[in-house]
């Protein structure tokens, strides 16, 4: 038996596997091969995923900002337009009052049509009132094309508050509630004219007023003046404005008709020619009053109330303007018809 020990061959050493963390670089041999590929497989990858994911990071919190400024500019953009409009419709508004309150009647319906059907007063009689004042707009609201003004303004004392609507088109705005009222004028007397800046407002004319404080025009013929009253258009045409006229006798004329009238009375009683008993008490009544007025003469007749004991008659006078000498010319009664006037008064 052989006593020879075996012969053991030792396998060759096995190469350590190098990385990056380890502080090693692969050589070209190690390149080369599965093992290799699976030893480099995580080294290579791990770097451009990082990357990567601060990459995309870095895109969204650009694009959040990014589109919170893009937000905030097109709130801005609307901002400035609603503030563009909100201007635009005051001004308009304000451009109403004031040809209103400058006495400019045709320039304030150029702007803003009338609504209700009639013929507008002439710029004259506007220009003649009391305007408003302390006039001030203010938006309320907009909806798309449309909107609303609420307007503030004084007049003849009253402080008042209006709310207008209004529509714009290509960017301009157009107010369609207009201020005009249609008073209602009433005539006490056919000669008893309404008038106000020397233009006369027929009875029987709608004629569009715009707000103010109006007074009417006095007309005096020496024998009769109008009178009327003063009225105040507030831009309601849901409030009701009255202009009443009449015709009143002038009141030297009336002391001489009451005179005149008390000396017929007397001069019957005395002649016992008219049935007026000598022992009743005459005296003036009441005040004369105006009766009538000829268009074509000026003359007017007037009505003297007289009582005559426990009765009373009218004894009617005629006065006539004598245009030469400006001096009335007057007429009485005969005794027998004191309600008729055609003969020469007595001194």
């Amino acid at each position: 038996m052989s006593t020879d020990m075996p012969q053991f061959v030792m396998p060759p050493p096995v190469a350590t596997e190098r990385t990056v963390a380890d502080g090693g670089f692969p050589g070209p041999s190690e390149l080369e091969g599965p093992a290799a590929a699976l030893t480099m497989a995580p080294v290579v990858g791990a770097r451009p995923r990082a990357w990567l994911a601060r990459v995309l990071v870095a895109v969204g919190v650009a694009g959040l900002l990014l589109g919170a400024v893009i937000q905030a500019g097109v709130h801005g953009a609307a901002g400035s337009a609603a503030a563009a409009r909100t201007a635009a419709l005051q001004a308009t508004a304000m451009e109403y009052l004031t040809a209103i309150a400058e006495g400019r009647a045709s320039d304030a319906s150029a702007l803003v049509p009338p609504t209700l059907r009639g013929q507008l007063a002439p710029d004259e009689v506007l220009a003649a009132a009391r305007p408003i004042r302390d006039y001030s707009a203010a938006v309320g609201h907009l909806a798309g094309a449309t909107g609303t003004v609420v307007v503030e303004y004084t007049v003849g004392g009253l402080e008042l508050q209006r709310l207008l609507r209004a529509e714009e088109a290509d960017g301009t705005w157009r107010i369609t509630t207009s201020l005009t009222e249609i008073p209602q004028v009433y005539q006490k007397h056919q000669l008893a004219q309404v008038s106000v800046g020397s233009v006369e407002l027929e009875a029987n004319r709608r004629m569009l007023l715009y707000p103010g404080a109006y007074m009417q025009d006095g007309v005096d013929t020496g024998l009769f003046r109008s009178v009327g009253n003063a009225f105040v258009v507030d831009g309601d045409p849901a409030s009701v404005t009255e202009i009443w006229s009449g015709l009143e006798l002038d009141m030297m004329v009336a002391v001489v008709a009451a005179d005149l009238a008390l000396g017929i009375v007397h001069d019957c009683q005395a002649e016992a020619s008219c049935g007026v008993d000598a022992e009743a008490r005459v005296q003036q009544l009441e005040e004369p009053h105006l009766r009538s007025v000829n268009p074509l003469t000026g003359g007017v007749d007037i009505g003297a109330p007289i009582a005559i004991g426990d009765r009373w008659t009218e004894v009617r006078i005629r006065a006539l303007p004598d245009r030469l000498t400006g001096a009335a010319q007057w007429l009485c009664p005969e005794p027998e018809r004191l309600d008729l006037p055609i003969v020469p008064c007595e001194e």
